[in-house]
């Protein structure tokens, strides 16, 4: 059966995002660069759904979901028959070592306690010394920020929305940064300069410090 809960949440997110089609060009572009070798192993932390996982897969990558959502686990299942989703991580661990980790926009939804404590010492440990950790998340809205971005970042509910020094500080210690940008996400996908409505995204690509 499929989770009610999962299934509304899942197509909400593909009807306001157009399914995400920047994330996934932005994915594509991402992947070509860093030349990861056929069957290479990418894990997909936080994959709700799996909106991202045929984007992976496609390319010629070993895919592994994770989410601590059960529902959304079933339910990305039952989209993708024959691709590994868990809900444990010591489940995804089992998988490891991982030559790739996308965390996309997911981060908003941990604590910094759980953050600190569990999440990324779970990610350094599934990695190696060459392995690319790829952080997307959304950043707070400005001040002036207008209404109709404000009703858009809405849509992103995690509570625990961070400033890149907020993030920055999480990750010293544990983590190297080898490039970081911000990009915008735009609502329908709608990728044009007159688009009013948008959340920024930061992007980071890091390695094991």
């Amino acid at each position: 059966m499929i989770p009610f809960r999962a299934l509304i949440s899942d197509v909400a997110q593909r009807l306001l995002t157009l399914n995400k089609l920047e994330e996934r060009q932005a994915l594509s572009d991402w992947l070509q660069r860093l030349h990861l070798r056929p069957g290479a192993r990418i894990l997909d932390f936080g994959c709700g759904t799996g909106l991202f996982a045929t984007t992976l897969h496609n390319a010629g990558l070993k895919y592994y979901g994770f989410d601590p959502d059960a529902d959304a686990v079933r339910y990305a299942l039952y989209l993708h028959p024959g691709l590994p989703f868990v809900a444990q991580l010591d489940e995804a661990a089992a998988a490891a070592p991982f030559d790739a980790i996308l965390a996309n926009c997911c981060f908003h939804h941990i604590s910094d306690n759980d953050l600190l404590n569990t999440t990324l010492p779970a990610i350094a440990r599934m990695m190696q010394r060459d392995s690319v950790f790829m952080l997307m998340d959304v950043l707070p809205l400005e001040k002036d920020a207008s209404m109709s971005r404000r009703i858009y970042n809405l849509f992103e509910l995690g509570a625990s929305k961070r400033t890149a020094p907020e993030l920055e500080r999480l990750l010293a210690g544990r983590f190297g940064i080898r490039s970081r940008r911000v990009r915008r996400s735009f609502l329908l996908s709608a990728s044009f300069v007159i688009n009013p409505v948008y959340n920024e995204v930061i992007v980071y690509e890091l390695a094991l410090g």
